[in-house]
């Protein structure tokens, strides 16, 4: 947990900018030389010119832009070793079953590679009975800990965690680090993980599982022990698994557990094709459709993806103020992307989350513009300024959280400084747009959650990186063994 003694509420931090996007009657401004002054946990005001009074700590961001911290809608920590696997697809006409290797890359990934390392991690869905103990209490914490420093590198303040074994390490390490999370501690009603069948050519659902309940269960306590922590830096969300893996008892269960706990809730949606076919099979519903009539739709419900949806179904999120989380990174390595134009032309609330194929927010943000244009054909579609507020302003709406997501007098003192004085990104017009198109991970400097420094001058002020990853590595090492071992996947 983070020093104490260093977080006197009335310590004065000013970070003097170059830029501060502020947000002014409700709008995102530019404001060129202006002071944000920060008083303890939040902000206190932003001065023209340079702010005269009492500094206790002061931060030099003349060479760059002051922005909110991004709201990091949808993270696996202890799923991040799939950064690595985006393009380990079985190869056509090879190896096994190849004759019934499904054409759309996202069943070969996510039932054949994903879901299966899952099962071996431990599952993503709680059933630690049915799964292979294989790393050891020490190697989760250290795979889930790199995460966790990366995404806060990578210039998440905010952050939205679905994980299952590795939920109580996310909470400990985030208290930790100081970074601030909504963490939910996945479950499902099925025994493992849908896998897919080569032989058959069928994502296989193994539905015995015979307390679907217990989950859920593990999840309440969850919320006991760590809601509210750290001042309520900590909060923890309800995180069903998907529509696919949670039959309708357990999705109403959960509806009146979040109404009961004042919880968000946090699911898969409309993320494949087997889900969607799965769902018809079942309730002769689409997945949207199917979370309706559960009642559990609403503006506490974050879906994640939401990809395969109809007119309908954008009806439906759109009247029941739903959010969806916009992964762009995680489905185009599949050949796929979020109808955004849609959803967007559609009043929808889109929040963006970085899932667990990247840490980098600025190039998810980048990689979302960019292919948003090229899909829809509409270069007006994804512009930089739409992709910040996006993962800004709509991430705090998804949480209900107005003190979220904005550099704004009595905000929350969540910010980053980008640096724009590299060569990549000189000249600057628009600091924004050069963040945006120019500019990554590497160049956020400063990370301010709460009012603490957590990163200066690009480092964290009180953890060894280098020590992190080399904690790291036996567990990737051990997976990356017995994943191969197991056939999943060839290097």
């Amino acid at each position: 947990m983070l020093n104490e003694a260093n977080k006197n509420k009335d310590n004065i931090t000013v970070v003097r900018g170059g830029w501060v996007l502020a947000l002014i009657e409700n709008k995102p401004h530019i404001l060129k030389d202006h002071d944000v002054v920060i008083e303890g946990d939040h902000i206190q005001d932003i001065v023209p010119g340079r702010y005269k009074g009492h500094v206790d700590v002061e931060i030099d961001a003349t060479s760059g832009i002051v922005m909110p911290g991004f709201i990091n809608l949808h993270t696996h920590a202890d799923a991040s070793l799939h950064g690595t696997t985006v393009d380990l697809y079985p190869p056509y006409g090879e190896g096994k079953g190849s004759s019934n290797i499904p054409i759309d890359l996202d069943t070969v990934f996510l039932y054949s590679i994903f879901f299966p390392l899952g099962n071996i991690l431990g599952g993503y869905i709680g059933n630690e009975s049915e799964t292979e103990k294989l790393l050891s209490e020490e190697e989760k914490s250290a795979l889930v800990r790199l995460a966790l420093l990366g995404l806060v590198k990578g210039g998440s303040t905010t952050i939205v965690e679905m994980c299952s074994l590795g939920a109580e390490f996310f909470a400990e390490h985030a208290l930790e680090v100081g970074a601030r999370a909504y963490i939910g501690k996945s479950y499902a009603s099925i025994g493992v993980m849908p896998y897919y069948d080569y032989d058959t050519g069928r994502v296989v659902y193994d539905e015995s599982n015979s307390t679907p309940f217990e989950g859920l269960e593990r999840a309440i306590e969850f919320h006991k022990k760590y809601d509210g922590m750290d001042n309520g830096r900590i909060r923890t969300i309800l995180a069903p698994h998907a529509t696919d893996t949670c039959n309708p008892e357990l999705l109403r269960a959960t509806r009146e557990t979040a109404d009961k706990l004042d919880s968000n809730i946090t699911i898969h949606l409309a993320q494949a094709v087997p889900e969607m076919e799965h769902i018809r099979e079942k309730f002769n519903m689409t997945p949207v459709e199917y979370l309706d009539d559960v009642k559990l739709l609403g503006p506490d419900l974050i879906a994640a993806h939401g990809v395969y949806t109809n007119r309908r179904d954008r009806s439906l999120l759109r009247r029941t103020d739903t959010t969806i989380v916009h992964c762009t990174t995680s489905f185009a390595k599949g050949g796929i992307f979020l109808p955004l134009k849609h959803f967007i032309k559609e009043g929808i609330n889109v929040g963006v989350g970085t899932d667990s194929f990247s840490v980098d927010y600025l190039t998810e943000l980048r990689t979302g513009s960019l292919l948003s244009k090229v899909v829809e054909e509409d270069p007006y579609i994804g512009m930089a300024h739409d992709m910040v507020s996006y993962g800004t302003l709509n991430g705090a709406k998804a949480l209900n959280r107005p003190d979220l997501g904005r550099i704004s007098p009595g905000a929350k003192a969540d910010l980053i400084v980008v640096n724009l004085s590299g060569l990549h990104n000189a000249p600057v017009l628009d600091p924004i747009r050069k963040a945006v198109y120019s500019s990554n991970q590497k160049d956020i400097e400063t990370v301010i959650i709460d009012g603490q420094v957590i990163i200066e001058d690009g480092h964290f002020k009180n953890i060894d990186e280098e020590k992190a990853i080399r904690d790291a590595k036996t567990g990737f090492d051990k997976i990356w063994s017995i994943a191969q071992e197991k056939g999943l996947f060839t290097l």
